[in-house]
């Protein structure tokens, strides 16, 4: 039987919201479009700056009105198919309440739609009404000098 890999057993686990804390984004958006290609299962990408789109040759997509950090927790919320959902420069909208609850509503729903938000940057502060909903993750985060 062949070993999970590392983004697997990340989606597989119990949390819908994980905060990735790295130097090196790009390598674990790449190591998600990676997973998506074996096994056909949606990755979307979001920044404030240019919206949400789905990885995997679907970039030049971009979904409508997906820009502001509310917006696009509303769409995740409503959207009732598998996704995994990479957020990032999200760390600015964590002090919104707004965004705060839009993520706890996210993480408590019950409706069994399998979604995964995955807060990508190099310091994440996760509010403290999230922390019991979510996991914490280091990567790659030595510094060479």
């Amino acid at each position: 039987m062949a070993q999970r890999q590392p983004i697997e057993q990340l989606v597989q686990a119990d949390f819908r919201l994980i905060a990735i804390e790295t130097t090196t984004p790009e390598r674990v958006m790449e190591m998600f479009r990676s997973f998506s290609q074996r096994t056909g299962k949606a990755v979307y990408h979001w920044t404030a700056e240019e919206g949400m789109f789905r990885l995997g040759g679907f970039e030049h997509i971009i979904i409508p009105h997906t820009q502001r950090p509310v917006d696009v927790l509303d769409y995740i919320a409503s959207n009732n198919l598998y996704g995994v959902y990479l957020l990032r420069g999200v760390n600015p909208a964590l002090n919104d309440k707004r965004t705060i609850a839009g993520l706890r509503r996210i993480a408590e729903l019950q409706d069994g739609t399998p979604r995964l938000i995955v807060l990508l940057d190099e310091k994440i502060q996760m509010p403290e009404e999230l922390q019991d909903l979510s996991a914490r993750v280091k990567h790659g985060l030595r510094k060479v000098s």
